[in-house]
């Protein structure tokens, strides 16, 4: 999928100014938040909600857009392109000592492989 989308059903009492989107985790975990109070003269009534998404790497978090309509929160983003699968190799162990030694480059006797003069040049 190119696009990152989470829908929440927010209850009917709730409102705009009731509900808190925030990025948290250093941008991988998306939380909502809302909290409604109603008061009147004999009675008062307090609902709060809270739910809290993971999102994985290839959601564009600085792109994030919210968007309150019909009693429906609907957050989302564009994905990056895939990321690089690695795939699953063995790592060979050794006993060998690591040291700060230089390897040695074997130098070959000779001439260049590709000469720049045309021995069969005909000059005119």
């Amino acid at each position: 999928a190119d696009k990152f989308t989470v829908t929440v059903e927010v209850p009917e009492a709730f409102k705009l100014e009731d509900i808190d989107v925030d990025l948290k985790a250093e941008g991988r975990l998306l939380t909502i938040t809302g909290q409604h109070e109603e008061k009147n003269d004999d009675s008062s009534f307090s609902s709060q909600f809270q739910q809290n998404f993971s999102l994985d790497p290839s959601v564009e978090v600085d792109k994030l857009t919210a968007n309150f309509h019909d009693g429906k929160l609907v957050i989302s983003a564009p994905r990056m392109p895939e990321l690089p699968k690695l795939e699953d190799r063995k790592i060979d162990v050794t006993t060998r000592a690591i040291e700060g030694k230089k390897e040695e480059v074997p130098v070959t006797e000779g001439k260049p492989a590709v000469e720049n003069e045309k021995k069969d040049a005909v000059s005119p």
